[in-house]
């Protein structure tokens, strides 16, 4: 199925208008997703009765919305301005449009896909079905070598049986003269119908094979993985990490959620730079020199140096170490996890894995470490609460003893201050460092490594501190866990407290959502009574 927006050009029209796409995955309230051929904009739900257009799945900030659940409503949208002002479009309507009349200029600029990926419960239909170069009815004939079975055309409908001239089919989707197989409607056959390109080789950009950078420093191998449990590692261009739907990018409107913590003890850096893409031209501006991708794999990005106390270029190629899998799978990288299709969490965690000589090394370290290496500051402090009196004891990095350790985050040399807060002057400094836009992280401390709490929480893991918030006798602080999944607080205030129902203007003020995306608020007593530590980098991120 295919729409076209049509919307008023002095609202930013020509961003928002053109041909969507249905994709072949549903949104996270099982409404419909289409995906602009022209432009990065996708069409979502983000409330039931709420359609949405945005550069970011699933994410609170969009450039248009509709005022109704009828996604082909008019007179219903409402877009965003260059004054970043909500304006009723009374010309904007979207409808349905054919992909496969004769006369349509989409069907002769689709691009077939190389191969299809059928996702199913049955072991006999799914997997990877290549060209076969043979035609049906004018469409495309693909093949699965493991179960001899062929998806194919019949003209009707495409199906899935044991041989591409029977109009027996063992699986079919639904009528209609459909180009391509993922575009046709696949839902009352229970399957998943993706697209796959260039499958024989992850070294072909726009059909032609080229040369790409292999960084022979830290080789694809598992020397630089430096673990030895992980065996039959797959390496994968990152930009071949999600082509089912859609092509990867460095950047696309960073944010905290886009950094997921993967198979490997580094929620210390995941959380430092969770806390980081609250600013979201920081690392395209500062740390990233190669800030778009590149064709032969290789980027250059820019790190302070813990030991010598200089900006260095650090230069990685693109390759990613994932879980082992056939040409049909989808790459699943082996450690940081990309939310959706953004590479620049994978080269960030490569690179700092790089400068430290592996990524087991990257296990176990101080958030304090991440952001020097990240922004170069050197005014890092660590609060330790005294469980005896409850203050809050400021402590600094010797950093003059890193020097023994170079590029070594498991490992600094502390000092304590005679400066110290109480929970009071605690709550407002923290307040001040949140105003200044330095970047802040607390954990807990505990006997075992992550071990979950009944409260919900995590011991001996690292949390983002992204926000502090006070009206009246309230008081609440926003942290994120970097596992960005449903490991989030259930104290007071937590997603699904009744306290938001209750005060729904503080809930409008703080953006507050229910999602489990390891987002939470707690308040200033629960913190300051299970939380043992505070980080903070004082440098101002503009």
């Amino acid at each position: 199925m295919w729409i076209i927006v049509k919307c008023s050009k002095e609202y930013g029209g020509k961003k928002l208008s053109g041909k969507y796409r249905l994709l072949s995955k549903k949104g996270k309230l099982g409404e419909d997703i289409f995906s602009n051929v022209e432009s990065d904009m996708f069409i979502y739900k983000v409330r039931p009765d709420y359609y949405v257009i945005g550069t970011r799945l699933h994410s609170l900030s969009f450039r248009a919305y509709c005022k109704s659940p009828d996604i082909l409503s008019k007179g219903k949208w409402e877009v965003l301005n260059n004054t970043r002002k909500w304006i009723k479009d009374d010309e904007m309507y979207v409808e349905k449009c054919s992909l496969f009349n004769e006369e349509s200029d989409i069907n002769t600029e689709y691009k077939i896909p190389d191969a299809i990926i059928v996702y199913s419960k049955y072991y006999n239909i799914r997997g990877g079905y290549k060209k076969t170069g043979k035609k049906a009815y004018n469409r495309e004939v693909y093949y699965n070598e493991e179960d001899k079975k062929y998806l194919y055309s019949n003209k009707y409908c495409w199906g899935i049986g044991g041989s591409c001239h029977s109009n027996y089919m063992y699986m079919k989707s639904k009528d209609g003269d459909i180009i391509s197989p993922e575009l046709a409607d696949w839902t009352k056959s229970g399957i998943v119908v993706k697209a796959y390109y260039n499958c024989d080789s992850e070294y072909m950009i726009n059909g032609k094979e080229i040369d790409m950078f292999c960084d022979t420093e830290f080789p694809a191998n598992n020397g630089s993985i430096g673990d030895k449990k992980h065996e039959n590692v797959s390496w994968v261009r990152a930009s071949k990490l999600q082509p089912q739907c859609a092509e990867m990018v460095l950047f696309h409107g960073v944010e905290p959620n886009d950094i997921l913590q993967g198979g490997l003890g580094d929620c210390w850096l995941l959380c430092a730079l969770s806390t980081l893409a609250e600013f979201p031209n920081y690392f395209q501006n500062n740390i990233f020199i190669t800030n778009k991708i590149s064709d032969e794999g290789k980027y250059d990005l820019k790190l302070y140096n813990i030991c010598s106390r200089n900006w260095e270029t650090i230069t990685i190629d693109d390759r990613i170490p994932c879980a082992e899998k056939k040409w049909y799978d989808i790459p699943r990288p082996l450690f940081a996890q990309p939310n959706e299709n953004e590479m620049y969490i994978l080269l960030l965690e490569k690179a700092l894995a790089k400068v430290c000589g592996s990524y087991s090394k990257l296990c176990g370290g101080y958030p304090v470490l991440a952001w020097m290496v990240l922004t170069g500051c050197e005014k890092l402090e660590l609060w330790n609460k005294n469980n005896e009196t409850k203050d809050w004891i400021k402590r600094i990095p010797a950093l003059n003893k890193l020097k023994e350790e170079p590029w070594n985050f498991q490992k600094m040399w502390i000092r304590p201050t005679k400066e110290k807060n109480d929970n009071e002057k605690m709550f407002e400094y923290l307040k001040e460092c949140d105003n200044k836009n330095y970047v802040m992280a607390a954990s807990i401390h505990g006997d075992e490594m992550e071990k979950a709490r009944e409260d919900g929480l995590i011991e001996r893991h690292a949390y983002s501190l992204l926000q502090v918030f006070e009206e009246g006798n309230i008081r609440l602080v926003q942290l994120r866990n970097p596992w960005g999944n449903s490991h989030e607080s259930r104290l007071d205030w937590c997603d699904s407290s009744p306290k938001w129902k209750k005060y729904p203007e503080i809930a409008k003020k703080v953006n507050w959502s229910s999602d489990a995306d390891g987002l939470f608020w707690i308040c200033w007593s629960d913190f300051m009574r299970i939380f043992d530590d505070i980080q903070i980098a004082a440098k101002t991120i503009e």
